[in-house]
């Protein structure tokens, strides 16, 4: 299951495939910046790197240095976003060309520690990506909202045996796609479901 979702639209897209075709499908020519995790579906659109996606990889190494590092860092990129913007370039060239590079460097110290490795390559392929949400203030520096919608579809999943065939997953899709949309433009989901009904 994908979901695709902007501040007044939530589209669910139920598909096996993982590729680039499902977001191409759904998002066209979107012009817009994507809040992604590294996945390379995305790869063909402007994205934001999930900090929090990353802030788990560095939290799964336990190497305590690099944690409090990246916390402090993540936790300044969500402030600069309150500064002007030439405060705002000024923590970036920072956090790019040194910070990060610093943390990276104590992550790969450890060695014998896979996750630490992972989680290094990790943030190295995210610097191009990390910083547009900082940039600009409307996009968001995690998908947060995204992946509670996602949790929804995991619980209906289980209540909802339909899920299981082609059909099944159409509905849910649909009807958590109109759903979740009614609820962030503030609509009467029960007047709105009544229209479909009459």
């Amino acid at each position: 299951m994908w979901v695709f979702a902007t501040k007044q639209n939530v589209v669910y897209e139920s598909s096996r495939s993982r590729s680039k075709e499902v977001p191409k499908r759904v998002m066209g020519n979107y012009g817009g910046t994507g809040v992604v995790d590294g996945y390379g579906a995305y790869n063909d659109y402007t994205r934001q790197r999930n900090w929090e996606h990353l802030r788990r990889e560095v939290k799964d190494t336990k190497i305590e240095e690099a944690v409090t590092h990246y916390h402090e860092l993540y936790d300044r990129a969500k402030k600069m976003k309150e500064k002007p913007p030439p405060e705002r370039e000024k923590f970036i060239r920072k956090a790019r060309d040194g910070e990060f590079p610093e943390l990276i460097a104590t992550l790969r110290e450890h060695e014998g520690n896979k996750k630490a490795t992972e989680a290094a390559t990790k943030i190295e392929n995210a610097l191009p990506d990390m910083f547009r949400g900082v940039r600009d203030p409307d996009i968001p520096l995690n998908n947060s909202h995204a992946e509670r919608l996602l949790r929804k579809v995991v619980v209906h999943r289980k209540l909802w045996g339909c899920i299981r065939n082609e059909k099944g997953k159409r509905f849910v899709s649909n009807t958590l796609s109109c759903i979740e949309t009614w609820k962030i433009q503030d609509k009467n989901v029960f007047q709105e479901l009544q229209k479909f009904a009459s």
